[in-house]
């Protein structure tokens, strides 16, 4: 698997590959849907294939040298890991992996290893290779359970176009799972100045896959949203409360819908510094309060119609069947 961002930047799906799946961030996870573990990441490709642990540690393909995972080496810091890869050449073969496996330090480890990608970036072969990132294998039971975002392609001169292998991937998931997903068109950078470019096409899709109609369209979900500080009865302090109101078509969204309202609330106030740090807890109290219903002196009331939701980033993310049993205010 393989990581790209705005400053984490490569010109193909490495392999020769014209075609794949996008997951979805944990914080995005739905119920009945898995959430992804990962093991280790490489800045670069590492020839995974030839590793042992999983693809994390020694490369069988390097006789007269032993990798191991950064971590064990010493390596904690992007310039601890540039001065290693300096040492052996810029050989990808050779270099170490960030562990981001079951540690105290995973996003640390993780955002070192995102430090380290961009301070090679300007390398002749950056651009031409992929960064690496290794999961745990799922079984073939497990595909309804797999949060796939979506199936992509990308229209890579000189290669076979990887629509049609996009659209065989998403029928043949629709015809197993019942689960609609849109193939999207990627646009890859072709230099560090360029951005990639997402783009869904309606004559891109599987006419056996048919796209969902959706009863209810918004123009948009959130009316507005404030922070402030409130005591809650289980939690330390006065934690920082985002008081959402909702537009009235967002009031009445369907479960369709649920990803796109949320993506637009993370887009206004994502970056509020009173966001961080989420868990993925904030997506789960959104949900809860769409979907969500009690009991209230013998009459049936429902979260959605509260004329706020407080969502709240310091409660911890938790599985959902807490989440609506504590009222979509996990503690």
């Amino acid at each position: 698997m393989s990581f790209l961002r705005k400053d984490v930047k490569y010109k193909d799906l490495g392999l020769k590959k014209t075609n794949g799946f996008v997951l979805k961030p944990n914080d995005f996870i739905s119920q009945n849907e898995n959430k992804i573990s990962t093991l280790c990441f490489f800045p670069l490709d590492a020839w995974t294939d030839y590793r042992t642990n999983a693809g994390c540690s020694e490369n069988s393909n390097t006789t007269n040298y032993i990798e191991k995972i950064c971590q064990d080496a010493g390596i904690k810091t992007a310039e601890q890991w540039l001065a290693d890869y300096r040492k052996v050449n810029n050989d990808h073969q050779k270099q170490c992996g960030f562990e981001i496996k079951d540690r105290d330090d995973d996003a640390e480890s993780f955002w070192q290893g995102v430090r380290a990608r961009q301070m090679i970036q300007n390398d002749r072969d950056a651009m031409e290779t992929q960064s690496e990132i290794r999961v745990p294998a799922w079984g073939a039971e497990e595909d309804a359970q797999l949060p796939v975002l979506a199936f992509i392609y990308t229209p890579n001169p000189g290669l076979p176009s990887g629509l049609e292998k996009a659209r065989g991937d998403q029928k043949r998931y629709f015809q197993k799972t019942g689960k609609w997903v849109p193939v999207i068109r990627v646009d890859m950078p072709t230099a560090n100045n360029v951005d990639a470019r997402f783009t869904y096409n309606e004559g891109d899709q599987h006419r056996d896959a048919p796209t969902p109609k959706v009863d209810n369209e918004c123009k948009s979900y959130i009316a507005s949203a404030t922070w402030l500080q409130r005591d809650d009865p289980f939690l330390k302090g006065q934690p920082w409360s985002l008081q959402v109101t909702p537009t009235e078509c967002g009031r009445n969204m369907t479960k369709q819908q649920q990803a796109a309202a949320y993506a637009e609330l993370f887009s206004k106030y994502g970056k509020d510094k009173q966001w961080n740090p989420d868990n993925g807890s904030m997506y789960q109290q959104f949900v809860c309060h769409l979907e969500w219903s009690g009991d209230d002196n013998g009459k049936k009331v429902y979260s959605r119609d509260k004329r706020v939701w407080n969502l709240e980033p310091v409660r911890p993310a938790s599985s959902w069947d807490e989440v609506f049993k504590q009222g979509c205010n996990p503690y």
